[in-house]
């Protein structure tokens, strides 16, 4: 049962929550008060804030369901959440509150198996659980459980065939010009000022595709410069909310690119390895689809970081390698994804 499913149940749940940080906090708290988050910045309601702007809180009511299963789609509406969360200031103490929910074939609550599981999309977000009928909320820590069949990734084995990479690398041979203009996009982009220097962007425009209006592409630039000077604490997230609050359009694949060219050693978005795991974006609105698009280039970041362990990452890279010798110095995750470009464009 989720807070959308049953309305009333939800506001219930809230105001349980609302209840026990006014009374452990000795403040007074609003219940669906908006703040604004991102540049331009927009207003985001939130479920519970304090009234001094110090605490805010969103609350999910949702249960394992009878089975035992995860409900999947549950989970996307909480890392929606923790999501729109991260915007706010360092300043605010950000929580997200479950409802305790445990189920004897899981044996853990839903929200530690949240936790367990996305804690490395939540930063600085706190996870809690509360259980109405005792009026005990819980913080929840890291908690060790064994994994089971239903949490366990999409093979990374036998992904791609010999001859996929056999033709790949043919067909890259014929294109080896592509990959120069790679490198050359590469240094430029650590060397000169991207929102002033009209070849650098006439060359990424062509390069990736970028078939958006002046206007567009004007604040692309303008956004990767700045995404440039705070290197340390670069976001697919944030590039890719940035551009939503900006066009009003989901753009995660450009989001990426311009992230990997900034970290070479980070994958870009790629819908054909998106098919070839299983993966597919999906949310009945914008938010949604939003929040799912990160979570999604956290699996495809999953994946190439336990694909590049295999024997068969090990002889793909081989391959480039040999047929590319000038082009060694490029990352193991480059050379994956020229693979993977190949073997889509082999095939158009």
């Amino acid at each position: 049962m989720s807070n959308a499913d049953n309305p009333k149940i939800g506001a219930d749940f809230q105001r349980h929550v609302l209840n026990w940080f006014q009374h452990h906090y000795k403040g007074t708290f609003e219940l669906e008060k908006k703040l604004p988050i991102g540049k331009p910045a927009k207003d985001h309601k939130f479920d519970i804030v304090s009234t001094d702007n110090m605490i805010a809180i969103e609350c999910k009511r949702y249960t394992w369901t009878k089975t035992g299963n995860v409900p999947s789609a549950k989970m996307g509406f909480t890392n929606e959440a923790a999501f729109y969360l991260s915007f706010l200031p360092d300043t605010y103490v950000k929580y997200i509150v479950m409802l305790y929910s445990y189920h004897e074939k899981r044996k853990e609550t839903l929200a530690e198996y949240y936790y367990r599981t996305n804690r490395h999309l939540l930063g600085k977000t706190r996870v809690a659980e509360y259980d109405p009928l005792t009026g005990q909320l819980r913080m929840i820590e890291a908690v060790q459980t064994e994994w089971t069949k239903q949490d366990e990734a999409p093979t990374i084995h036998n992904v791609f065939s010999k001859d996929e990479v056999i033709q790949a690398t043919a067909f890259l041979q014929k294109r080896e010009k592509d990959i120069a203009k790679y490198c050359e996009l590469i240094h430029l982009a650590s060397e000169t000022n991207v929102a002033e220097n009209k070849d650098f962007q006439k060359a990424f425009t062509a390069f990736y595709r970028l078939r958006r209006d002046d206007s567009w592409r004007e604040y692309y630039f303008q956004l990767f410069e700045e995404m440039k000077n705070r290197r340390a604490a670069l976001s697919f997230g944030e590039i890719q909310l940035r551009l939503y609050l900006h066009c009003d359009q989901i753009e995660s694949s450009f989001s990426s690119k311009m992230l990997a060219t900034l970290d070479p050693e980070v994958p870009m978005w790629d819908s054909y390895v998106l098919k070839k795991l299983g993966f597919k974006l999906k949310g009945k609105n914008k938010g949604l689809r939003l929040s799912q698009a990160v979570v999604l280039y956290d699996n495809i970041c999953s994946w190439y970081h336990e694909f590049l362990q295999t024997e068969e990452a090990r002889s793909m890279i081989e391959a480039f390698d040999q047929a590319f010798p000038e082009y060694t110095r490029i990352t193991q995750i480059k050379k994956i994804d020229f693979l993977i470009w190949g073997m889509r464009s082999h095939r158009e």
